[in-house]
């Protein structure tokens, strides 16, 4: 009988083994310097310039005893060293490279925290790399600003010369858009539908009126418009979604440097064009009152 050959799979469980270590090592290391706030900025400090006791102590306003621990932690790492004869400490290579991996990891995971509530939100799958969606900025609503979305967009229009774009609901900027000053330079066109037209003429007239006098720009009304905002500005896509209540929670942009998020943005976009036909005016007697 011949001898059963376990080799390859002793190699591969010693390697799982040797992985596993390493990654609670080093998952050891991220916890020491993370879970404590003053070493993270004991090392961020002495990282940016070289700092003393004294100064350290009057920066961070923590008690000596505390910040001497800390000091011995973060030398027993070999993260720091002291020189006695300047009193002072300096970063070692090794702490620089932390500080610079543990800043990014944290960049990280304030763009996945934006970037959650804005795909949980999202009504459809994106087909959009997760990475080209974290170098995108994410302006999203919270209780110190829930405006904060919508006056992001405000500036991104009133920046634009050429504006493309479509909401599921009424949305003031439009009105904004129509009362700013419009020359033959701009190009705006606005797909909507009958209710948020409707909406436009009841309530804001005379702005309307401007739009639809004015050569360069188009309104137009389309049946199925996505439960999500799309905007074509210059050079930038926006993607807006909304809650539960439909008010505008986060606000997604894409330059020239996110060009998969472009694209799809103005596949969307033209998709829904192919359906809409030109906005025409309502009677008073059309309107119904809201």
């Amino acid at each position: 009988m011949d001898s059963l050959d376990f080799s390859n799979n002793t190699l591969q469980a010693d390697s799982n083994k040797s992985d596993t270590t390493i990654h609670s090592t080093t998952l050891a290391e991220i916890n020491y310097l993370a879970r404590s706030h003053n070493r993270f900025r004991i090392l961020e400090l002495i990282c940016a310039s070289p700092h003393s006791q004294d100064d350290l102590k009057k920066q961070l306003d923590i008690h000596r005893t505390t910040l001497r621990k800390n000091l011995r932690g973060l030398e027993k790492k070999n993260w720091i060293e002291t020189i006695p004869t300047e009193n002072v400490y300096h970063v070692l290579p090794a702490g620089q490279i932390v500080i610079q991996s543990l800043r990014a990891t944290l960049a990280d995971f304030q763009t996945a925290d934006s970037l959650g509530d804005f795909l949980a939100l999202f009504p459809k799958e994106l087909p959009i790399q997760m990475q080209t969606l974290c170098d995108c900025n994410i302006t999203y609503c919270d209780a110190q600003n829930p405006y904060a979305p919508m006056q992001r967009s405000l500036t991104l229009v009133r920046e634009a010369e050429t504006i493309r774009a479509f909401t599921p609901v009424f949305n003031p900027i439009y009105v904004e858009t129509f009362e700013h000053p419009i020359s033959d330079d701009h190009e705006i066109e606005i797909i909507g539908s009958q209710d948020v037209f409707e909406t436009i003429q009841s309530d804001y007239t005379s702005s309307l009126e401007t739009a639809l006098q004015a050569e360069s720009v188009q309104l137009l009304v389309a049946d199925d418009v996505p439960r999500f905002g799309i905007a074509l500005l210059d050079d930038i896509a926006v993607i807006a979604v909304y809650d539960r209540d439909m008010r505008v929670h986060s606000l997604l942009e894409a330059n020239t440097g996110q060009q998969q998020v472009i694209e799809w943005t103005k596949q969307q976009y033209n998709t829904l064009r192919n359906t809409a036909d030109k906005y025409e005016k309502l009677s008073e007697e059309e309107i119904i009152p809201r």
